[in-house]
């Protein structure tokens, strides 16, 4: 994903709880400059057993 203008792709650790996650995301971008309030970010995540790819997209305002 990296390949692309403007993705930064972040690890975190396996979790269903997609606040979480985007708590972690929004935080990390704010601290390291890279998010401003207003902001939108994209998260695409896998979710549930043996989904083997990304069945999620979620566009957050931070």
């Amino acid at each position: 994903m990296a390949l692309y203008w403007g993705v930064t792709p972040l690890a975190y650790a396996a979790t269903p709880d997609t606040i979480a996650l985007l708590e972690h995301v929004t935080a990390w971008g704010l601290r390291e400059g890279r998010l401003q309030r207003g902001d939108r970010i994209l998260l695409v995540a896998g979710s549930g057993f043996g989904t083997g790819g990304h069945n999620m997209a979620l566009v957050h305002e931070v």
